[in-house]
């Protein structure tokens, strides 16, 4: 059998470099170079475009749950502050205080702030309901860094007032930012009378989920969204009452049942790692 020859000026791929004719293998190929003895290939091509998981609630990871840590009913003391038992935060995973006070008359131009566990916590959000007689100022505060067990302190609050305190893990949330604040959303406040609403911003990743807390007067019935899932629930304060929920679904509309009364409302994302 007569042996074929490459053309002209066109150099013969080495052997080693053909594909067999049988092969279906379209992801490595090679051809010839005019007037050049070296070959070269293509890039490997893949099936599908790689995806890592993204932060920020994108595909990758673990859905956000979170864990009450903590909560406490009681009065603030002769120094206008609220100091909880000691409390035990997991280093390193977002932490979230919601606090709910009652004042005299007027809650004034009171600044909260907390502090404990060796971690620095930043206010969320804070807002007064709008009830007759004594007022009461919800606040949030978000943590993340290396913590050590031991008590919160919230100061700026009215001595021997009435005070309820949630102290709420999230796991799986991004640990991104400074004090958790790559995990949480956009807060959105709102303060009534009566049923409340709030309107969450933003757009929830696959594995976000939405963090709310309501409170009302004392001595009204209040009932969460059905939607959501409890994590603290205490409507018979001499005061106050206050509920604080999350919903794995990702709702941005949450509206709290209230009887009666002054009422008021925090809420925002919880953004997965």
């Amino acid at each position: 059998m007569e042996r074929r020859r490459a053309p002209r000026g066109i150099t013969r791929r080495p052997a080693w470099t053909r594909r067999p004719r049988s092969s279906r293998w379209r992801g490595w190929r090679s051809r010839p170079t005019v007037n050049d003895p070296n070959t070269y290939f293509t890039p490997l091509r893949m099936s599908r475009p790689f995806s890592p998981g993204a932060g920020g609630g994108g595909g990758g990871g673990s859905p956000v749950t979170p864990t009450l840590l903590h909560s406490q009913v009681g009065a603030a003391d002769a120094s206008n502050n609220i100091v909880t038992s000691s409390v035990s935060p997991v280093s390193n995973k977002v932490v979230y205080i919601g606090v709910v006070h009652a004042f005299g008359a007027t809650p004034g131009d009171n600044v909260l702030a907390a502090s404990g566990c060796g971690l620095t916590w930043e206010r969320v959000g804070e807002v007064v309901e709008l009830g007759a007689g004594n007022r009461r100022k919800l606040g949030v505060f978000r943590a993340l860094g290396t913590a050590t067990p031991g008590a919160i302190t919230i100061t700026g609050c009215d001595s021997f007032q009435e005070y309820m305190v949630a102290v709420v893990q999230w796991n799986n949330a991004s640990t991104a930012g400074t004090n958790g604040s790559d995990a949480t959303g956009t807060p959105v406040e709102n303060a009534g009378s009566g049923n409340l609403s709030l309107t969450i911003p933003g757009t929830p990743g696959a594995n976000d989920a939405t963090f709310s807390f309501f409170m009302c007067e004392d001595g009204v019935t209040l009932t969460p969204d059905a939607d959501w899932a409890s994590l603290y629930f205490n409507d018979a304060g001499t005061d106050m009452g206050f509920t604080v929920d999350w919903d794995a679904g990702k709702e941005q509309n949450p509206t709290c049942g209230i009887s009666a009364g002054g009422s008021a409302g925090i809420g925002f994302i919880v953004k997965a790692a």
